[in-house]
């Protein structure tokens, strides 16, 4: 009965160097026989898989070092070099480690004896050449990322959503990201809520559950809504060299970004939404963040646009809030200030939308609208779709033209590199028109049917309810916020605008469930209504 002992380590990088080299399971096989030479008992294995060893952050590796140092085997016993390490300083590092607790470290792809200055010296150029290897790997997989990514192919990983991978016709064994019609428009659906509509992430969550979008099966996130808005992907572009070997983040000018396919949200929408982000992360510079008056962000200066946010002012016994036009402040003044007390436009405002917005007569005239829309959706739809196929076909002709001309006259044709260019953008526009052709046809129609008198006054009810009963004014800003559009001020009066469609698709609760709303298809036109000022809020307004 032999008393020497043994660990065995492997570990693989990815799943391709598992195909192309020595899997897990074959080094595990090997280091076991020789275990076996050495007599030793093997008394626990470690595994590490999808690991670099150029870092050192590797679970079963650290595992297996604590155990030499705590209860020390015989022998450490790993396929080569390179699997306990490519990175020379942790080699030595870690090698020293063990060795002071009485371990001895060995190889089973070649015999290397440290206690001799040979192999001492061996086991040296072999960390050497172990970590040149690696940084010779890493650099041209960072080239070939780049190359990749600059042809428009996908360097794989984790589907980015809004995207799917389709097959190069020219070159088969690489794929591209192409728009996932279905995941595209709740992309774009979501890009639209924050930049026009001023959502948060967790009421952008809410939006999407209640109306059934899922995150590929999954519910969605206020991480997964944060980082879809700030991933590049959705303009076209691939990023990728974020981290270090470390799994650490680089700075971003060490980022490699390039232009590689279609994009999903269109530059101007993405840099609204980009620069509304940073705006909240420093909730001192904008006040709607954080703020817990109902109408922040939401209220808008009539005289320049812009927006108008909290602060405060200090009375005799108490602070006092108000709502002024953020043009106002600094040197550079637009126009002069205009106080709007916080609490006494809240209260009034929200009187306002109660009585008129979800009036009965307001929800009524609505609801027919609607319907009148629906009706005729049909009809529009089809026309749509008639008229992109008419224009596919044409583009198809003047593309077989093309192909015609040049059989006859093959590279003696006129103007050949004309017809080429006239070729691809042939192929561009087809495929835009196509993808068109598809989210047509996969629109599904609305249904609506009448609502009696007694429906549409449980939906007004029902929506003052929201209001009244929520005592969060974040909740009740969230919730304003998902149908009204923006609030305008003047000197004497206030305008409401909001999208109709949006406020009746709250009302699915108290609907017969043989009716319903799809106001995301855009069938109504925004609606506005004006009040005036009452005399205290518009002398305190100017």
């Amino acid at each position: 009965m032999t008393d020497k002992t043994a660990i065995i380590y492997a570990r693989v990088s990815s799943a391709k160097q598992a195909e192309e080299e020595l899997p897990i399971s074959s080094q595990l096989e090997q280091c076991q026989r020789k275990a076996e030479e050495l007599e030793a008992n093997v008394i626990k294995v470690f595994t590490d898989e999808g690991i670099s060893g150029r870092s050192d952050s590797r679970p079963a590796f650290q595992d297996a070092i604590l155990l030499c140092e705590t209860d020390p085997p015989t022998y450490i016993i790993t396929w080569s070099s390179s699997r306990f390490a490519r990175n020379k300083v942790d080699a030595g590092f870690y090698k020293k480690r063990i060795s002071e607790s009485g371990v001895k470290l060995v190889y089973v792809s070649m015999e290397v004896d440290t206690d001799t200055t040979g192999g001492w010296l061996l086991d040296g150029v072999m960390e050497i050449f172990d970590e040149l290897y690696s940084r010779q790997v890493s650099a041209d997989t960072r080239r070939s990322l780049l190359k990749n990514a600059k042809e428009g192919f996908w360097n794989g990983g984790r589907l980015p959503y809004g995207f799917v991978a389709v097959q190069d016709k020219e070159n088969p064994k690489r794929k591209r990201l192409a728009p996932n019609l279905i995941e595209a428009e709740t992309v774009k659906k979501i890009f639209e809520l924050k930049a026009y509509e001023n959502l948060g992430a967790k009421s952008i969550c809410i939006w999407l559950e209640d109306r059934g979008h899922k995150n590929r099966s999954v519910k969605w996130s206020r991480t997964t809504i944060h980082n879809l808005l700030r991933n590049e992907v959705v303009i076209g572009k691939s990023v990728f060299g974020r981290r270090d070997s470390n799994r650490k983040i680089r700075p971003r000018d060490e980022w490699i970004i390039v232009d590689s396919h279609d994009p999903i949200i269109d530059l101007q929408t993405w840099e609204l939404v980009q620069l509304k982000m940073d705006a909240e992360s420093n909730p001192s510079e904008n006040g709607a963040h954080n703020s817990s008056h109902v109408f922040t962000g939401l209220l808008k200066c009539a005289e320049c646009g812009a927006p108008m946010y909290t602060e405060s002012a200090k009375g005799r016994k108490k602070r006092y809030w108000y709502y002024n036009c953020s043009a106002t402040a600094g040197k550079n003044r637009a126009h002069k200030p205009r106080r709007l007390p916080s609490r006494y436009i809240d209260e009034w405002l929200l009187k306002k939308v109660c009585t008129h917005v979800f009036s009965i007569s307001n929800l009524t005239e609505i609801i027919n609208q609607l319907n009148e829309a629906v009706s005729s959706w049909q009809n529009d739809r089809n026309t749509k779709l008639v008229s992109a196929e008419s224009r596919l076909q044409a583009i198809k002709q003047k593309q077989e033209n093309l192909y015609n001309l040049l059989e006859l006259h093959g590279l003696d044709a006129p103007d050949l590199g004309d017809i080429s260019d006239r070729l691809k953008s042939n192929k561009e526009k087809m495929k835009t028109i196509e993808q068109e052709i598809s989210i047509i046809s996969t629109e599904k129609q609305p249904a609506l049917q009448k609502v009696s008198e007694i429906t549409i006054q449980e939906i007004g009810d029902f929506l003052i309810n929201v209001i009244v009963q929520t005592k969060d004014p974040k909740k009740v800003r969230a919730f304003l916020g998902s149908f009204i559009d923006h609030v305008t001020v003047r000197d004497h009066d206030v305008r409401i605008t909001y999208n109709p469609g949006k406020l009746v698709n709250h009302t699915i609760e108290v609907v017969p469930s043989n009716v319903v709303w799809l106001p995301e298809q855009g069938l109504l036109r925004k609606k506005s209504i004006k009040f005036k000022l009452p005399p205290r809020l518009h002398k305190k307004a100017v």
